[in-house]
């Protein structure tokens, strides 16, 4: 991201101009990735996609008038500039949802950092929160603290888009008071229906899993949707012991993480799934007994092993 311009950028409607320009670059003029890293480092990005907008016959004209005026954004980052331009970019975006939160628009960076200072661990979370609910894109499944705690876990991709735009209309509905009080006393969903907001099940389908984790967040969550970040994610490894009635004792085993992740992952991706349905086994130490019986799951000898090595001693232990 950093090599193809995203650091040049600071604003949201910059941010959404580049991509929508690689969008059409990608899937109009049939560019391939190889072919754009090469123009990146043979220092030729910029004119060659501007020489694909002129041969074009049919594009965007919004795309080329913001490519027109942006030659900067293309060019080269110089390593020694790539940390304070980061530093300088976070701190620039930061500024809308400061000022949304009713802050000062004369804060310093300095004033911003030492107020939220004085802030409990859940309202800086909210904030961050607000923070990313304002940029184009949904919580990854990598931030799984959000992804989960918000809902996000329950939801589709074209759900989340859903999800992530009735989150934005909240924020500029609602004090920042107003939605930290609802978050750490999890009721979220009535204040969206306080705000007029439609009901999220009603609107994009969300199940009624959605309106479980709502009223359960921030602290009360079910295990199985940390799994789920867990086993969506490729780094993520959301609070260990919640896990522990998966077979994730000793996190340390790299091997065993890996393996768990994949046969984890193959159930989360089974339509036919129901996350709740692998919670109620954790909580009567039937974990094992689910997974080795699941119809779809197709485990392999070797998978077997791995399982009952590190579930047995769960069921040992007892239930979650």
């Amino acid at each position: 991201m950093v090599d193809y311009g995203f650091i040049k950028v600071y604003t949201e409607p910059d941010v959404r101009s580049l991509i929508e320009v690689y969008a059409e670059v990608i899937q109009t003029f049939n560019v391939k990735a190889p072919t754009l890293h090469k123009w990146q480092v043979e220092g030729r990005l910029y004119p060659e996609i501007f020489a694909k907008y002129e041969a074009a016959g049919k594009y965007n004209r919004g795309n080329f008038l913001w490519l027109s005026q942006h030659e900067d954004v293309f060019s080269q980052a110089d390593p020694l500039d790539v940390i304070p331009r980061m530093i300088e970019g976070g701190r620039a975006r930061n500024r809308v949802p400061w000022k949304l939160i009713g802050g000062s628009d004369t804060d310093t960076w300095e004033d911003i950092t030492t107020i939220r200072a004085s802030w409990s661990e859940a309202r800086n979370f909210c904030y961050e929160f607000v923070c990313s609910s304002l940029s184009e894109f949904s919580p990854h499944v990598e931030e799984w603290e959000r992804w989960v705690k918000f809902g996000y876990c329950v939801a589709s991709t074209q759900q989340a888009k859903v999800l992530h735009k009735t989150y934005s209309l909240l924020i500029h509905r609602c004090t920042f008071d107003e939605f930290c009080n609802a978050y750490s006393g999890s009721s979220l969903q009535s204040l969206m229906e306080a705000k007029g907001l439609e009901d999220l099940r009603t609107t994009c389908g969300l199940s009624r899993d959605f309106d479980e984790v709502l009223s359960q967040s921030p602290d009360r969550i079910a295990s199985v949707w940390y799994l789920k970040a867990f086993a969506l994610s490729t780094e993520s490894i959301p609070n260990p012991h919640l896990l522990l009635p998966y077979g994730l004792m000793d996190i340390q085993q790299s091997t065993d993480v890996k393996e768990l992740r994949v046969i984890y992952r193959r159930l989360f991706k089974d339509t036919a799934f129901t996350p709740m349905s692998l919670f109620n086994a954790a909580k009567t130490a039937q974990v094992f007994e689910f997974l080795t019986n699941y119809p779809n799951l197709n485990l392999g000898k070797a998978e077997k092993r791995l399982l009952r090595r590190v579930l047995k001693p769960v069921e040992r232990i007892g239930p979650a």
